[in-house]
């Protein structure tokens, strides 16, 4: 069934299209070139395992403005975490994630010049993409086979690393714009750099680079697609019940009611559904996504600066400096305030014969479900800052190659209320005291409590950091008839901490809307490495490559792991290639460490044992309070890695690689979403923790109110993923009108199946959207260029296959619930270049057919209607960078 599953795949290949990631400016030439993946010089085009290289000139064709960006449309990434996706997590605010092959943001590992960054203040689980510049970036290197013996054998996924540059002579500004044809998510950058010294004639060289940006925040409500959570006909209802004019639950005979039903709520914020069950005949439900960011402005600020000193030929010294500031500002819907959103479950109140009151007090005290819509959107802002020193040598000693450094990386990140959010302690008594309307428009006073009521200020932060010393020697000890046996050695040693701190606020539980009761969390490990390399050229086209490392980790113990690689040549035209490698991964320390929390369900959902029984909002339609934490008890994830594949040049300026992959993962760290919890109850019903039965629950025959749901970390069984990589690089000859090239870089997957548990029944993800996420198929990038002189385009295509959707749809003819298809995404750019020795001019459209993300019912994002973990919803925007040389 696999060797069919192959086959099938390597036909439909035929038919992809992808971007050019090892472009060069020809293609019957192979320059040999260090590139990441080895400590021996290899080359990445010949090399035993696929290396892609993204060069500074194939990343101005994407058009990128951002690192994450470009990474989001890597084929081979996925289920990365994008800006988008912060909107509404107070988790992750700020934070963007490479995910080679799906596996997870942490399962990558990010290098910056070959060493390790800080990772991600608030959860340590993996670096920021934002805290590199793209600006400074020369080329990106990436090792797709997974399970670096080399870097760490925690890069299970795969390695990303950005080689800055090395040196500068002279100055340089830029500035670019970016700007979407419907409005919203403007960009602007500006750029500078300046060095001095020749290293061969002046014997040093000293430069900086810096680079500032701003994206402005795109809204829901100006994109079709994105500006309501009502979408009847697609069976699509997200709003709550938690809204605005408030509902009275307590209301005539017992029944709910809303007294703004009968005059049309307050749309679009509120709109009238219908519901037998209010005294009424309907309730207004509060619409979020009519006022949600569904991209956050965000402002950047980048200054990398590097010193060399070459003390001889054989010996230079270096120092250098990465520092990068990322400030983001988050919306969500203003607050919702009722029973089920405080923190003990104390109602909200409104005092009989208050002025607002619609009855006169013939109720008594009317309890509600309201949104706070006067006291304005909840606002956060996240302010992220990385650091990192280095200080190194490199050179020749002995007749050995080494490099030795230093490193000390450093991430902080703080997140402040700014708006919106509200004391719990302050506003219930506020309410109760009549002064604040929840019908209609505050008065003075009315607005005067609830600024009152106001949390603003920090309320979390957190701190990471990474201190290491490595060292490294390579040189060809021995030469045999087939070549030079080359060989290298060496190792590091490594610090982590990790501090998340909440104010005492976010520790109280006295935040309505907040979740509450987040505790402090803090750890660190010691980490010492060796490791040794070595290339064997059997014969003269058969290359064997292996190395091992040793890693103990003080809080997980010791794990040996080795790789072995091949590379044959049986004509000039034909290269095969493969590899197999163990990979081991230990528990960041948040999964260890952080005390348990709650915070809210992305999605809503009705309670399975009460909600037909009583058609009550406290039971229907909920955003529930969702507890997370980590857990001391989780062992390390093991896989196994290997690639087999061919790299063939049929024709002078044609070549085509395609690798198969295959990663195996077992004792895999997550945790069981909600929307899993829910979509199958009756197994994982003891993950949804109830409150006391009250005497009307136990006279009706029902269980308790749903107080939370577990979702805390733990061990859950295997994945096993497999698929192939496709490249492809062609160029016509040079002809009077210039020179054509098309580059293509895809990524087929076969499966991806995991367990839920241990020893559970297998889920595959691929082409199918389950627990909080999808697989695609097929991804591909595709770059047409052109050049001839000053003169440059490039025509690109991005492509993610479609997919069955999270949810089932009633089938209009049988009634039955059916899978929907998600349709697939493609979108095209355009960009022209003019280019002299000292100017640069760019001009370009990104989504230049101004394609609409496809619809889907995905119920884990805060954003309706489409899925931001693998569509840009800015649509069709044009571009202009200018940089002079000087």
């Amino acid at each position: 069934m696999q060797i069919k599953k192959i086959t099938i795949a390597i036909a439909m290949i035929g038919a992809g299209a992808v971007i050019n990631a090892h472009a060069a400016e020809t293609v019957n030439k192979v320059e040999r070139v260090e590139v990441t993946g080895s400590n021996i010089k290899r080359t990445a085009k010949t090399g035993a395992t696929p290396v892609q290289t993204i060069s500074r000139q194939e990343i101005a064709k994407t058009g990128a403005t951002t690192v994450a960006e470009l990474i989001d449309n890597l084929a081979a990434s996925n289920n990365g975490y994008s800006q988008s996706q912060a909107v509404g997590d107070s988790g992750k605010p700020g934070f963007s994630g490479a995910n080679l092959r799906g596996l997870g943001t942490s399962k990558t590992l990010i290098l910056v010049n070959g060493r390790r960054m800080a990772n991600y203040a608030f959860d340590s689980a993996g670096v920021d993409l934002n805290s590199i510049p793209l600006g400074a970036v020369e080329r990106v290197e990436i090792v797709k086979d997974g399970a670096s013996a080399v870097y760490g054998t925690d890069a299970i996924g795969g390695v990303m690393n950005f080689i800055l540059k090395k040196s500068f002579i002279g100055a340089e500004i830029g500035g670019g714009l970016e700007q979407t044809f419907d409005g919203g998510g403007e960009v602007k950058k500006a750029n500078f750099s300046f060095g001095f010294g020749n290293l061969d004639e002046d014997n040093f060289n000293i430069f900086m680079a810096l680079d500032v940006s701003k994206q402005e925040a795109l809204a829901a409500k100006d994109r079709s697609y994105s500006r309501t959570s009502y979408i009847p006909d697609k069976e699509i209802n997200k709003t709550s019940a938690n809204t605005f004019p408030a509902t009275i639950l307590n209301g005539p005979g017992g029944k709910p009611v809303n007294v703004g039903y009968l005059t049309g709520c307050d749309q679009p914020r509120s709109i009238p559904i219908a519901n037998s069950n209010f005294a009424t005949g309907g309730n207004c439900r509060f619409d979020y996504a009519s006022i949600i960011d569904i991209v956050s402005p965000q402002e950047r600020l980048s200054f990398y600066s590097k010193g060399t000193l070459k003390v001889d030929d054989n010996t230079q010294l270096f120092a250098d400096y990465l520092f990068t500031r990322n400030v983001g500002t988050y919306s969500a819907s203003p607050v919702p305030v009722s029973s089920a959103t405080t923190f003990n479950g104390d109602d909200l109140l409104y005092p009989a014969n208050g002025k607002y009151d619609p009855y006169k007090g013939t109720l008594g005290d009317l309890k509600l479900q309201w949104r706070a819509i006067d006291a304005g959107a909840r606002e956060n802002e996240a302010t992220s800052d990385q650091h990192r020193f280095i200080v190194g040598a490199e050179g020749e000693v002995a007749g050995w190659d080494y490099r030795a450094a230093l490193v000390y990386a450093l991430n902080k990140t703080e997140d402040k209320y700014t708006n919106g959010w509200l004391y719990e302690s302050k506003l219930l008594p506020a309410m109760l005291s009549g002064v604040i309307n929840p019908f209609g428009p505050q008065d003075a006073a009315g607005n005067a409590a609830l600024n009152a009521s106001k949390i603003t200020g920090k309320v979390q932060s957190g701190e990471t950091s990474n201190k290491s010393a490595d060292v490294q020697f390579s040189k060809e000890i021995y030469e045999l008839d087939a070549g030079k046996v080359g060989f290298a050695f060496g190792g590091d040693v490594r610090k982590e901490t990790y501090t998340y701190t909440p104010e005492a606020i976010l520790s109280s539980g006295d935040i309505l809307g907040g979740g509450g009761n987040r505790q402090s969390t803090n750890g660190e490990r010691l980490v010492y490495a060796g490791f040794a390399e070595v290339v064997v050229p059997v014969l003269k086209n058969l290359e064997l490559q292996a190395a091992l490392r040793y890693d103990h980790y003080d809080d997980m113990g010791s794990t040996t792991n080795p790789k072995i690689s091949f590379r044959y040549q049986p004509i000039d035209e034909v290269v095969l290639r493969g590899s197999i490698s163990t990979g081991y991964h230990a528990p960041t320390l948040d999964d260890l460490n952080r005390p348990t929390s709650k915070t809210n369900t992305l999605g809503n959902y009705d309670d399975p044992e009460r909600c037909a029984a009583t058609n009550s909002p406290l039971d229907c339609n909920l955003q529930l309070n969702l507890v997370q934490g980590g857990n001391k008890s989780l062992t390390p994830e093991l896989s196994t890695n290997y690639t087999f594949g061919f790299l063939v040049e049929p024709v002078k300026n044609l070549s085509i690689g395609i690798d198969y992959w295959n990663i195996n993962v077992k004792d895999r760290i997550d945790s069981i979403s909600d929307s899993t919890i829910f979509g199958d109850y009756a197994k994982y019903k003891d993950k949804v923790i109830r409150k006391a039965r009250t005497a009307a629950d136990i006279a009706a025959g029902l269980p308790g109110l749903i107080d939370y749901v577990d979702s805390k970390s733990q061990n859950l069984g295997e994945l096993r993923t497999d698929g192939l990589d496709v490249s492809i690089l062609a160029a016509l000859p040079k002809t009077e009108y210039g020179t054509f090239r098309i580059g293509m870089e895809g990524t087929y997957t076969i499966t991806n199946e995991y367990q839920r548990e241990k020893d559970g029944a297998y889920f595959d993800s691929v082409g199918q959207y389950i627990d909080l996420g999808m697989t695609p198929r097929w991804r591909h990038n595709l770059t047409l260029s052109w050049n001839m002189a000053e003169w440059g385009a490039a025509l690109t295509n991005n492509l993610t296959s479609g997919y069955i959707d999270q949810n089932q749809v009633t089938d209009p003819v049988s009634g039955n619930s059916v899978n929907r298809s998600v349709e697939a995404y493609s979108t095209w750019g355009l960009q022209g270049t003019y280019r002299t020795k000292n100017i640069e001019l760019t001009v370009g459209v990104k989504n230049l057919l101004d394609t609409d993300p496809p619809f889907t019912n995905q119920a884990d994002h805060f954003q309706v209607g489409f899925d931001p973990k693998y569509t840009d919803p800015h649509g069709r925007s044009w571009y202009a960078k200018a940089n002079y040389k000087f």
